[in-house]
């Protein structure tokens, strides 16, 4: 019994190609025999544009998400910059409080050295304008 389904199955198979062969020829016929076609506007049936159609709107959706993921980098970026920002304020306001608690003048140029390594000392040097 199993035989007759495989060659049941071949039959339809080399029915099917003879099909395929059948309208690939009849069509380059057409071609042919009418020549090229130079109408202004050319009607193609949805089934032949149908791969293009899904491709194009498949390009579409990954621009869009590429270009939400920049704008969201953008706005992580931006983000990052201002904590940044404020980090070097914050800093800069702590030093001078250590300069405040330490009665250095405020009328000279002080630079604060910080430590290379944890558990070293810091100290302000005096800039000559």
């Amino acid at each position: 019994m199993p035989r007759k389904n495989t060659n049941t199955k071949t039959k339809n198979i080399k029915l099917v190609e003879e099909q395929e062969n059948e309208v690939q020829q009849e069509v380059e016929t057409q071609a042919q025999e009418t020549g090229p076609n130079r109408g202004e506007i050319i009607d193609v049936e949805w089934e032949e544009v149908q791969g293009l159609f899904m491709f194009k709107k498949r390009l579409e959706e990954m621009e869009a998400y590429f270009a939400n993921m920049c704008l969201q980098y953008e706005k992580e970026k931006i983000n990052i910059v201002n904590q940044i920002t404020y980090g070097h304020n914050d800093m800069y306001m702590m030093a001078q409080e250590i300069q405040k608690s330490k009665n250095i003048d405020e009328n000279l140029t002080y630079e604060l050295k910080l430590p290379t390594a944890e558990g070293e000392k810091a100290f302000f040097v005096r800039k000559d304008d």
